[in-house]
């Protein structure tokens, strides 16, 4: 005779399953092996970053050096997230670009300080413009918790595993909130 099914097991499992799933992939190598995204509607232009960063810098008016700009960083980042080669885009989904944009703002450290949360506030306005801030329920794909979480994870990742950290938070993208 099976053993009766906990509920709450059940419930959590139900709604973890998608976590559950990226965890396998990743131990199975296969992180990289997701779904391809949604195509961006919205562009990302140097100017709204800059926006973007001044507004958050004025939710920390006691941080004097937040946002300041070490030389060209922040355009060469933003520049990045559309390059291409031979006629393809380097990174054609939203996700593909909302990952690498929160990956190289945290490391490429293109302002004197900040850098975390401005990586931070621009991968959700990117995601919100671009219509993937939320699932198909309308559940933030990405909690306030969560946003903390992946942007420390990839602060304190080591570089040598930067397609991880990127395919991660592509995967992370692609999953329902749940």
């Amino acid at each position: 005779m099976a053993e009766p099914v906990d509920p709450h097991l059940d419930v959590a499992l139900t709604v973890y399953l998608p976590a559950l799933r990226v965890l396998r992939d990743y131990d199975e190598g296969l992180l990289n092996e997701a779904p391809a995204g949604a195509d961006p509607a919205w562009t990302l232009s140097y100017d709204d970053a800059r926006r973007v960063i001044d507004g958050v810098r004025a939710r920390f008016p006691d941080d004097a050096l937040f946002g300041a700009e070490r030389g060209d960083g922040l355009r060469g980042v933003v520049e990045t997230l559309y390059q291409g080669f031979a006629g393809h885009e380097l990174y054609p989904t939203v996700q593909a670009k909302g990952a690498n944009l929160l990956y190289l703002i945290v490391k490429d450290h293109p302002l004197s300080d900040g850098n975390k949360r401005s990586a931070a506030a621009l991968f959700v306005h990117f995601l919100a413009h671009n219509g993937q801030l939320r699932d198909a329920a309308g559940r933030a794909r990405i909690t306030n918790n969560a946003l903390a979480a992946i942007t420390l994870m990839v602060a304190m990742s080591d570089p040598k595993e930067k397609e991880t950290m990127i395919a991660l938070v592509q995967r992370m993208l692609l999953e329902d909130a749940g």
